[in-house]
């Protein structure tokens, strides 16, 4: 087990591919490019193994974007979210759906699909969310 925050607490063990740019890009997508750098001490990627207890490093709404940050890298098929953007604007709370719709469209190379479908397969996700704003 690692502590939180090593790695994105080791979330991206589940995708073996992903590299150091490819985290620093899913913090950018999130709206926290800035985070790496920040706790790093100028060094993105020195800034992705940073070690803290990130509950009272962060904001809420920081917290809540890592959170959907965790979702790109691990890719689920199902998703529950529970009052997931309650620290988030509008602008950014569409934003973070819109991550979720559009990984829930990308398609992936699998090797292993017949020639009929060209070797793709649909990544999909269905998620369920709760929120009290009419959002």
């Amino acid at each position: 087990d690692y502590p939180e925050g090593h790695r994105l607490s080791r979330a991206h063990l589940l995708r073996q591919t992903f590299t150091d740019q490819d985290l620093l890009d899913v913090f950018a997508k999130v709206d926290l490019e800035d985070l790496p750098l920040r706790f790093g001490d100028g060094d993105p990627i020195k800034g992705l193994s940073t070690v803290r207890d990130w509950s009272n490093t962060l904001s809420l709404g920081e917290q809540q974007r890592l959170a959907f940050g965790r979702l790109l890298v691990n890719r689920p098929r199902l998703v529950i979210l529970d009052e997931a953007t309650s620290a988030l604007d509008m602008v950014s709370e569409a934003k973070m759906y819109g991550l979720l719709k559009e990984m829930g469209r990308k398609y992936l190379l699998n090797g292993d699909s017949g020639a009929s479908s060209g070797g793709l397969t649909r990544a999909g996700l269905t998620y369920v969310s709760v929120g009290h704003r009419p959002s």
